[in-house]
């Protein structure tokens, strides 16, 4: 089965017939400058509970994409986030013409405010 990884802030998804989450409310503050990348510095590997609320909204938006992980053992490979529990890999297949979500690169929608963050960035790589 061909998966895609996607990266949230770079990809958007194309939901056919998937229920999009709508906010429950608005944000009246401005929102903060975007964080520095931040590289694995310690290992701690148990997933967070950002990275697991964010891994579940995608997997109960689009159900019939799938989980590729969060942690990694400390001992495999190089440096990652995975490592200490804040990286989450999610699949979904690009043959599946059934799939509710399609990896496709675009531009993700301002905020009201026009708020940089809330625009796509390039990665930012060490």
């Amino acid at each position: 089965m061909a998966s895609a990884l996607v990266v949230a802030p770079l990809v958007s998804v194309a939901p056919s017939s998937a229920q999009t989450p709508r906010l429950t409310h608005r944000y009246t503050a401005k929102i903060e400058p975007l964080a520095g990348y931040a590289g694995q510095s310690t290992c701690s590997p148990f997933a967070k509970p950002g990275t697991t609320a964010f891994a579940g909204l995608l997997l109960r938006t689009y159900p019939r994409s799938r989980s590729l992980g969060i942690v990694r053992a400390c001992s495999v490979g190089g440096k990652s986030e995975h490592k200490e529990g804040r990286a989450f890999d999610w699949g979904v297949s690009a043959n599946d013409a059934r799939a509710e979500a399609r990896p496709r690169s675009a531009p993700l929608p301002d905020d009201s405010q026009d708020a940089p963050s809330a625009r796509p960035a390039e990665p930012v790589m060490p």
